[in-house]
């Protein structure tokens, strides 16, 4: 993998005669930087050395490290165990004195040696993607002395990709991992079955699994493996009983006699053969959490729909796994109560309104699809690209949309997790990859720290263009 990236400082970029060193163009950018004077550069030995009590956790982040390293400078650097920094080395270390950096944040300290320090490996992945930006902004031989603390302020900064209506080849997810990482993104969701195929290849369930591709457990398990040490966790989405095409080809007994695409929920049979094809996959999902899908079904049927809902969501919290949907719950009235647990993907207000009072127990993820929707071939209803200006200038995570802005929340409304924004269509397309790489800045910068009250867009357009991660050469 070469990662090729063009960094500059947001100052002076030289190390001679540096006082109280600027910041590097990092994206998304630091929540705090104080530069020092002086500059550090590695010397011949110079190792990526690990706390030796944290060695085990962190050596597959060491691993990922020191992998990008030496694409990026042609430097390879031994790892080893040690108790504390040496001079020239970089430190890495799960013992963070500091209480602000949260689960996923950092402390970076740069001088004769180099140190992150994080609670969690994903903490110490963000710190050497930062390190990285850094470095080469010095021309891979030098960085500016100084200390960063940096920690994200929602939970949630994820990307849907759907697999289900073009396949997508396991060695192109792992470059949209690689990518996202970059911009500190901690989640991808995969729409795993819609209309176009099924792709998950369960020997549970021969002939299900899509002709065109699809994924076995050996292979959906390695992804989620490497996508972990890069900070990121796999969701595993599988809809219904909507978008249930690929289920009722394979099952025509199951599908609504009106509608082909749907699943019948007055069938016992649907429950049962949902129940089995989750109970043969969970055990492939190695992450915390599943998405249900559960969008544009029937409203006719909305108590039978929440009846369903009700029915996966026990289901899975009895495998262990906690639930995401598509928000819904507006159109999909009825007299059953939806459980509150189940986290909510509000991408449509007029499918389900985040201020609604029946859905204000809910945790949410803003998925607007104003904002926030990439959808190929073009439609009449959908942006094929993201506006990264308007999202800059104009967007928080709070705003579902523009047309009443009492569906959107209050800013730091706890229930709000984050946002995702979303690739629907040809995701396998020659430009599929070049649209979503476009947005990874500015909606990273957004869930991260949101520099737009103090940075142009300009400003941070061009800081995003030095710090890029190219799109074409890994």
């Amino acid at each position: 993998m070469a990662l090729a990236v063009s960094v500059a400082a947001l100052g002076n970029d030289s190390p001679a005669g540096v006082d109280l060193n600027p910041q590097f163009a990092v994206v998304p950018t630091l929540r705090e930087w104080h530069g020092s004077d002086g500059f550090f550069t590695f010397r011949d030995g110079a190792q990526i050395v690990l706390y030796a009590a944290d060695a085990g956790a962190l050596n597959p982040t060491a691993e990922a490290f020191q992998e990008d390293l030496a694409s990026l400078t042609g430097r390879r650097l031994e790892i080893a165990q040690g108790q504390y920094p040496v001079p020239s080395d970089v430190f890495l270390t799960l013992h963070a004195d500091d209480d602000v950096i949260g689960t996923e944040g950092y402390v970076l300290e740069i001088g004769v040696g180099v140190a992150i320090r994080a609670h969690s490996p994903a903490g110490v992945f963000y710190g050497t993607r930062s390190l990285l930006q850094m470095l080469v902004a010095g021309g891979s031989s030098f960085l500016l002395r100084g200390w960063a603390r940096d920690y994200p302020q929602y939970s949630e900064r994820g990307f849907m990709l759907d697999v289900s209506s073009r396949f997508v080849p396991i060695s192109t997810l792992k470059r949209y991992i690689r990518h996202l990482a970059w911009y500190k993104f901690n989640d991808l969701q995969l729409e795993l079955n819609d209309n176009g195929g099924f792709r998950l290849d369960s020997p549970a369930f021969p002939g299900l699994a899509a002709t065109d591709g699809s994924y076995s457990e050996t292979e959906f398990r390695d992804l989620q493996a490497y996508a972990l040490v890069r900070g990121i966790t796999i969701t595993p989405e599988i809809d219904s009983p909507g978008h249930a095409a690929a289920l009722t080809r394979y099952r025509p007994d199951l599908a609504n006699p009106q509608h082909a695409n749907l699943l019948n929920l007055a069938s016992p049979d649907t429950y049962s053969f949902m129940g089995s094809l989750w109970g043969a996959l969970v055990p492939w999902f190695t992450g915390p959490r599943v998405a249900i899908g559960a969008d544009e079904y029937d409203p006719a049927d909305g108590d039978g729909y929440r009846a369903y809902v009700n029915f996966l969501d026990t289901l899975l919290r009895h495998h262990g796994k906690s639930v995401r949907m598509w928000g819904s719950l507006s159109r999909e009235s009825g007299t059953i109560p939806v459980r509150p647990d189940i986290t909510l993907e509000e991408w449509d207000t007029a499918w389900s309104d985040p201020m609604a009072g029946d859905q204000l127990g809910f945790p949410i993820i803003n998925a607007s699809s104003e904002f926030l929707y990439i959808v190929t071939p073009k439609s009449p209803w959908y942006a094929d690209h993201i506006d990264t200006r308007n999202l800059y200038e104009g967007w928080q995570p709070s705003i579902f949309t523009r047309g009443n802005q009492s569906m959107n929340m209050p800013r730091g409304d706890p229930r709000l997790l984050g946002a995702m924004f979303d690739f629907w269509g040809d995701a396998a397309s020659r430009d599929a990859f070049d649209r979503v790489h476009a947005a990874m800045p500015v909606v990273g910068e957004k869930l991260w720290n949101d520099a737009s009250a103090t940075m142009s867009y300009q400003a941070f357009a061009a800081a995003a263009e030095r710090a890029r991660l190219s799109a074409g050469t890994d």
